[in-house]
């Protein structure tokens, strides 16, 4: 559907169809230029990962049969705005310049909760309604990219 259809149903009064069909096609030019312009990182890939890094850091603690409890590494995801480290330099200049794509409806840093001490290496842009995560940049070598997602994938 066109523009003038939206505005067609706006004009017939039918304001809420208008809205979820300019939502739609927001999305689709969005997502659009997202895989034209960043790798992609999807939900099976993200449960992949964090299964083996569960199989190589488990401990279990307690008495078997009573109070067992069980912890591992997981890779856990933090909104941009709540995260409280710094970023290398580079990766703030490219996170302005994707910014000023206004491409994405959020952003995300990547980070293996543990309790050993790891670096925050990794930024995603969020498209609001899709599962899918778009690599920004990184930092460190805790978790990189690759270990999500193949070179030739994404």
């Amino acid at each position: 559907m066109s523009e003038i259809t939206i505005q067609e149903l706006k004009e017939a009064g039918l304001t809420r169809a208008a809205s979820e069909l300019e939502k739609k096609l927001e999305m689709k030019r969005k997502l659009t230029l997202a895989f034209e312009r960043f790798r992609v990182v999807k939900p099976e890939a993200i449960d992949k990962f964090n299964e083996a890094l569960k199989a190589r850091t488990l401990k279990r603690e307690g008495k078997k049969g009573v109070n067992l409890w069980e912890i591992h590494d997981k890779l856990c995801f933090i909104k941009l705005e709540e995260y409280g480290g710094a970023p290398p330099v580079e990766v703030l200049t490219r996170l302005k310049e994707v910014r000023e794509m206004n491409l994405f409806d959020a952003f995300e840093v990547a980070k293996i909760e543990s309790i050993k001490e790891y670096k925050d290496p990794i930024v995603f842009g969020r498209i609001d309604n899709c599962p899918l995560r778009f690599y920004v940049a990184q930092w460190d070598t805790d978790i990189r990219i690759e270990d999500l997602i193949a070179e030739n994938e994404g």
